[in-house]
């Protein structure tokens, strides 16, 4: 989901109080976020890769989601698999700090909440699209 659909979409619908510049103040905040979400899932992957001996050239980050570029080959099949792994599992780190958050910190109803909502559920997804 983008600025302008979560500007246009997801913050007037869970929060129909603010104007609409905090929408896409908003909108914009959760979208660096998430691009910061995608950076730490390829960096999970790349981490992996480096402990497993390979050189990592770098991440690319595009509109949807990342890819870490590796020299070589992983070693063995294990290698491989911690590897792919990796990023999922970080992703799935960061939306269970972002329910802790929630649970405990942040009021659901609030515009932080609401960013933390959508921070959540993409992460979630994203841990879930191996």
């Amino acid at each position: 989901m983008s600025c302008p659909t979560l500007a246009a979409g997801y913050f007037p619908r869970g929060l129909p109080d603010p104007a609409p510049a905090a929408h896409w103040m908003y909108g914009l905040l959760a979208a660096l976020l998430l691009f910061v979400s995608v950076l730490l899932h390829e960096l999970a992957h790349s981490v992996v890769a480096v402990a497993h001996g390979l050189k990592v050239r770098g991440i690319t980050l595009h509109i949807f989601g990342g890819v870490s570029h590796l020299e070589d080959e992983p070693p063995s099949p294990r290698a491989e698999a911690l590897i792919a792994a990796a990023g999922p599992i970080a992703s799935f780190a960061i939306a269970a700090a972002l329910w802790a958050l929630r649970e405990t910190v942040v009021a659901v109803e609030s515009s932080i909440g609401a960013i933390v909502t959508y921070l959540l559920t993409v992460n979630a997804m994203v841990g879930f699209s191996i």
